[in-house]
């Protein structure tokens, strides 16, 4: 029987290990390890979530500046330095 290519290459040798010998047991082995690195990269994307959520956050707070309140000052200083030439 010939084995496609099923993930990574350990992946596919703990399959034909495992056919030659206790599938079951291989199988179960197979999937604690993959478990954990699916733990494991779970816990790398929580460490980066929250300084990518800070990231967005910020982004939005200079486009609201930007957007909203730099009209405003530039309308509000325009006032005034003209009130300063009486025009």
């Amino acid at each position: 029987m010939k084995i496609q290519n099923f993930g990574s290459p350990m992946t596919t040798e703990m399959i034909k290990i495992g056919m030659q010998t206790n599938l079951a047991e291989m199988m179960r082995k197979l999937l604690n390890l993959m478990e954990i690195d699916i733990n494991d990269q779970l816990e790398k994307l929580m460490k980066v979530l929250p300084e990518l959520t800070y990231l967005i956050v910020g982004a939005v707070l200079i486009f609201f500046v930007l957007v909203v309140l730099v009209p405003v000052m530039q309308v509000y200083m325009g006032t005034f330095a003209f009130s300063a030439f009486n025009v």
